[in-house]
């Protein structure tokens, strides 16, 4: 076990600051020029014991700060990419670019969040209720539109409009009977 900040570390490797700070573990590149696309510090996870060699010593998983345009004296634009595996070394499967976009299956995601799927298939995103026994009324999914950080409060922070998935029964083996509801809001939060 190896401890920084402390003397009796519970892990492996323990990084503990003074009182007041946070540990703060650095990753830094040796490059002298960063450009777009270089790796500036990665994590790997992975299992190089593992007796079955091939795919299963490979990285499953990394994680990786990445460049997004040439730095210089007032730009250091980064992405985070997230990286899984099923059978190779791990690829990219999601990333958080420099704007806070962050895209799911695409490097280059346009919006907030983009979802996209393979050729040939929809871009999907579920949203789903972990409830064990749904009844009439229960809400299965809920996609709400509002302005939270609006100055005048009250009313102006209230959920504005909502779209959501409610069940119109008791689900069953033969029953899930649902309802697409459209709520807006006047003076008051979204119904």
């Amino acid at each position: 076990k190896m401890g920084i900040g402390t003397s009796s570390p519970g892990d492996l490797l323990e990084v503990q600051a003074v009182a007041g700070s946070p540990g703060v573990i650095n990753i830094a590149t040796g490059e002298l020029t960063v450009v777009d696309s270089n790796v500036l510090g990665r994590i790997d996870f992975y299992a190089p014991l593992e007796s079955s060699g091939t795919d299963a010593i490979l990285p499953g998983a990394s994680i990786w700060a990445e460049a997004d345009d040439t730095f210089t004296t007032t730009v250091n634009n980064t992405e985070i990419v997230f990286a899984t595996a099923t059978s190779a070394t791990a690829a990219e499967v999601m990333r958080l670019d420099a704007t806070g976009k962050l895209g799911i299956n695409t490097a280059i995601p346009s919006t907030l969040l983009e979802v996209q799927a393979d050729a040939g298939s929809a871009g999907t995103a579920t949203l789903s209720s972990a409830e064990l026994t749904v009844v009439d009324g229960d809400v299965l999914g809920r996609i709400n539109f509002q302005a939270p950080l609006e100055s005048d409060g009250t009313d102006a922070i209230a959920i504005a409009a909502a779209i959501y998935a409610e069940a119109d029964d008791t689900f069953s083996a033969s029953v899930n009977n649902t309802e697409i509801v459209f709520a807006t809001g006047e003076s008051e939060a979204a119904t």
